[in-house]
């Protein structure tokens, strides 16, 4: 039932309300004053008519949250009814939901914080025996500037510890945020919250919730694949990520490791901008190592002579070679080297990748065997367009290429020989 903007309404003779804060499919929230109080608060108001049961559901919920003394757990002071419909008075927040917040990149540092801190507060409710059983990005409330999260709506954790029975094939939660365990109907537990956790912060890096569609179709696609966690996340968010989203809720870390490991992954993501494009990494082949100037005029002379040596060598070679014939070509090849480049552009969302083989440097053959062969570069293959239908495209990077360390010729002076002609033998039968 919709009765309108409240604006301006006073709920139970002392809360004076303000502006809408956010609206969705079960309830709106409003900003209110608390007239008796003096002081700022929130109420939230749901859909539909309050029945006794609703009345004492609100006021064990506002209970239980009171027990867990949790300041990361958004504080409910009153509970009741306007104009049959039920709502309670709850802490206000005034940077609001994460949901809102995912609109715009949000930086790995700053969800890896937000995540730490969510996982702390699931930590402290888990310690008190309580499993949320509905974490998502509606339910993460922030302060202006992402300095501190909340996690609020415990509903379904009342739920739970009220009635202590899922119905066989009742899913309790959210569709796209849904542990495999809970679209089973199996035994729900804290690992569970992890790994919605999980899946709300790989949401948070990505743009995109990685279960889609209706909720049928969101929550038994997780039972056909594990979450896909980018590879280019910078570390340690990868196993991070992978170790949350665990199929089995046993592999999973609990909430208490979590908030650890997240916290190493806010100090090593500080400064990177939000991952909305991916560039391949390129490592820099290894700088040759300078001479010293003091050696400069002598490898000249060593260079020089060598030279001489080596145009002696290829004369008679010639002289060889006309003789005999082309020699049997070397099968020694040096493996080729691929550069892999990888483009992203924001629109449309198309990851490019460029495969094209280099070859290496040519080994150094010995004279007598083959004369210095021309190697054509191999052509590039035909560019291949990934099309990604996100606004941040899941890329794999690309595995550098290992170093190729060729043969390098000996520098060292040789004595030229020079062939008489009465020493030049045709070669034996067989070899030409």
């Amino acid at each position: 039932m919709w009765d309108g903007d409240l604006t301006g309404e006073v709920v139970h003779g002392r809360y004076a309300l303000g502006n809408l804060y956010g609206s969705g499919g079960m309830a709106e929230v409003y900003r209110a004053f608390d007239t008796k109080l003096d002081r700022k608060v929130a109420i939230k108001l749901f859909q539909g008519t309050a029945t006794p049961e609703d009345q004492i559901r609100l006021d064990r919920e506002a209970q239980m949250l009171a027990g867990l003394r949790c300041p990361g757990v958004v504080t409910v002071y009153d509970t009741g009814s306007f104009r049959g419909r039920p709502f309670y008075v709850m802490q206000p927040v005034e940077g609001g939901t994460l949901r809102r917040r995912m609109r715009e990149p949000l930086a790995p540092e700053v969800v890896a914080r937000v995540g730490a801190q969510i996982a702390e507060i699931l930590a402290h409710v888990h310690r008190h025996g309580v499993v949320h059983r509905d974490v998502k990005p509606s339910n993460i409330l922030l302060e202006p500037g992402e300095r501190r999260a909340y996690l609020a709506d415990f509903g379904l954790a009342l739920q739970a510890q009220v009635t202590r029975v899922t119905r066989s094939g009742m899913l309790v939660g959210t569709a796209g945020y849904l542990a495999p365990e809970q679209v089973r109907g199996a035994e729900v537990g804290p690992a569970a919250d992890v790994y919605a956790l999980g899946l709300v912060l790989l949401e948070c890096l990505t743009g995109r919730p990685e279960y889609p569609g209706g909720d049928t179709e969101a929550a038994l696609a997780r039972l056909h694949r594990e979450p896909r966690v980018p590879e280019h996340l910078p570390e340690p968010w990868g196993e991070v990520l992978a170790a949350m989203t665990h199929g089995l809720p046993s592999k999973r870390p609990d909430a208490a490791a979590c908030a650890r490991l997240l916290t190493s992954a806010e100090l090593a993501s500080v400064g990177a901008s939000p991952l909305t494009e991916v560039q391949a990494a390129v490592r820099p082949e290894p700088a040759e190592p300078l001479e010293p100037p003091a050696r400069s005029a002598r490898r000249r002379a060593v260079l020089l002579f060598g030279g001489v040596a080596a145009l002696v060598v290829a004369v008679a070679h010639v002289v060889l070679f006309g003789l005999s014939g082309p020699p049997a070509a070397d099968t020694r090849q040096q493996p080729a080297t691929t550069t892999h480049t990888v483009v992203v552009t924001q629109s449309p969302s198309t990851v490019t990748v460029v495969e094209q083989e280099q070859q290496p440097e040519t080994a150094v053959v010995d004279a007598t065997e083959a004369v210095q062969r021309r190697t054509d570069p191999a052509p590039a293959k035909p560019v291949e367009e990934v099309e990604s239908t996100t606004a941040v495209p899941t890329t794999t990077d690309v595995e550098p290429p290992a170093d190729v360390h060729p043969t390098k010729p000996d520098n060292k002076p040789k004595k030229p020989t020079v062939v008489p002609p009465a020493a030049i033998v045709p070669p034996a039968p067989g070899r030409g």
